[in-house]
């Protein structure tokens, strides 16, 4: 579900991007690789998806909080 989320992000394309990120996975491991022109897009592109796992994990636990009610 993670990687479903997360993919509509790695398909934009823009001429200003400074960053690539190819996300994919493995049995249950998410494997996110990065490539950026330096290191501040490299910085901020690991923190937008580090963020947004975050925000999903966070969403899920919630949920799952719900259901036992």
């Amino acid at each position: 579900m993670v990687l479903k989320a997360l993919k509509p992000e790695t398909e934009m394309h823009s001429s200003t991007r400074r960053s690539k990120v190819k996300v994919t996975s493995r049995q249950n491991s998410l494997i996110l690789s990065f490539e950026a022109e330096d290191t501040s897009a490299l910085r901020a592109s690991i923190n937008s998806y580090l963020r947004w796992i975050m925000l999903i994990n966070d969403s899920f636990q919630a949920l799952e909080e719900l259901s036992r009610k």
